[in-house]
């Protein structure tokens, strides 16, 4: 590994990667920049010399920005604005990943029961949530590993 700071990640100079393309540029809490990387195998076939990504932390900026024309794509939408850009087609919601989840302090003199932990998570209506809540399509979760995943359900599943 690379002797150094403990915050080699966070500066372009030192950050290692192996993507298409590298990092030259970090403004934090404002965007990333990149150019392709000359060690990718596939160099010649790779697409814009540069990107730039912005950063914000509001989903309303965000819509705001891409409306405007300031940014060629959002990855996070107003949830009361899905609706509207599924119907028009401009919306694409790909497939993703990951488990949201509730996180108990266990130390807690309520939570330290194991019975009403499990008694708080089946009162949780979960279709409720992402029919009604996050409306992206997501597929309510029954475990911690995501669905999709190769042997989520056990071996030989």
């Amino acid at each position: 590994m690379v002797e150094g700071s403990d915050n080699w990640t966070f500066d372009p100079s030192t950050y290692i990667g192996n993507g298409p393309y590298k990092m030259t540029e970090w403004s934090h809490n404002a965007y990333i920049s990149m150019e392709k990387n000359e060690n990718y195998y596939d160099y010649d076939n790779l697409g814009p010399d540069t990107i730039k990504f912005t950063l914000l932390d509001d989903n309303n900026a965000m819509l705001k920005g891409y409306n405007n024309g300031e940014l060629d794509f959002i990855e996070n939408l107003p949830v009361d604005e899905i609706p509207t850009y599924l119907a028009s087609g401009e919306l694409e919601i790909g497939d993703y990943l990951g488990t949201y989840y509730v996180c108990f302090n266990t130390e807690d003199e309520v939570f330290s029961d194991p019975n009403i932990r499990k008694a708080f998570s089946l009162v949780i209506d979960r279709n409720y949530i992402v029919e009604n809540v996050s409306q992206a399509g997501e597929v309510p979760a029954d475990g911690y590993v995501p669905n999709g995943v190769n042997d989520a359900a056990g071996p030989g599943s």
